[in-house]
């Protein structure tokens, strides 16, 4: 599966637009969501375990509820 960078907006948090560049990685893309009204960023990712259950996670590993709703809305658009 070939990874194009891009940036795109997504409604996050309801009815903001919130800016995510994707950057493509050797162990897949990594999404980096522009929090509206906050200074700086999070990182984004998922990971599909063997049982085919995909995990979001943030910054350095950390599987949130944030990521997961940022990843879904991601998924929407």
């Amino acid at each position: 599966m070939s990874c194009i960078e891009r940036e795109f907006y997504i409604p996050y948090p309801e009815n903001t637009s919130t800016r995510v560049y994707m950057k493509c990685m050797e162990n897949g893309p990594r999404f980096v969501v522009f929090l509206a009204g906050e200074e700086g960023n999070v990182i984004v990712y998922s990971q599909t375990d063997a049982a085919g259950n995909e995990t979001w996670y943030e910054g350095d590993g950390i599987a949130s509820q944030s990521a997961a709703e940022i990843g879904k809305r991601m998924e929407i658009e």
